[in-house]
């Protein structure tokens, strides 16, 4: 009787301390990465639904690189509204910095592949999405980029731009981005 008992407080012990052990800053780091790269997804998915159904009735299909928050917000003449982008998603827009909550360790942008473009007024066809850390090395270990054709490019979370560009072809030759395959 005795040696059963004694085995059944160890499993026990080591039961409560697996289940209340916190995970380690590579597992967090690891989690925030791959929750990045899907909510990068969801901005993607977002913006075919805004271009597709012309929510700002400009008569064009195109992207929009304004607020992300204007995804998760489109009202209608009529009154009504939708939400095509998870509120939570859209408050951590990387451009609003007093007003950004970072989702799930990470901020998000959206940016035009043209050199040329202003926020408002303008018919966008290509676009890429950012993603970057809360705190570089600590939430996230690299910056994510996705554009709208499903291309991706990683770098480290040290790379030293405030705002990354897509990557010319002499930071993909230097190795600086590595391309993604999703």
């Amino acid at each position: 009787m005795f040696p059963i008992f004694v085995v059944l407080i160890v499993v026990i012990v080591i039961a409560y301390y697996f289940l209340n052990s916190e995970p380690n800053a590579n597992e967090v780091i690891e989690e925030n990465q791959k929750m990045a790269l899907l909510n990068a997804k969801k901005i993607l998915k977002a913006q075919e639904r805004w271009k597709k159904n012309d929510y700002d009735a400009n008569g064009k299909n195109d992207y929009i690189l304004g607020p992300l928050k204007t995804l998760s917000n489109i009202s209608f003449v009529n009154g009504n509204s939708i939400s095509i982008l998870d509120i939570k998603i859209s408050n951590s827009d990387y451009r609003f910095k007093n007003n950004r909550i970072a989702c799930d360790g990470y901020y998000f942008t959206v940016a035009s592949t043209s050199k040329k473009w202003k926020l408002e007024g303008v018919e966008v066809n290509d676009f890429y999405i950012i993603a970057i850390p809360e705190k570089r090395g600590v939430t996230g270990s690299c910056i994510f980029l996705l554009n709208s054709q499903n291309k991706a490019y990683y770098c480290s979370a040290e790379y030293k731009k405030l705002m990354p560009t897509w990557p010319s072809s002499k930071e993909l030759q230097l190795k600086i981005w590595k391309e993604l395959s999703l």
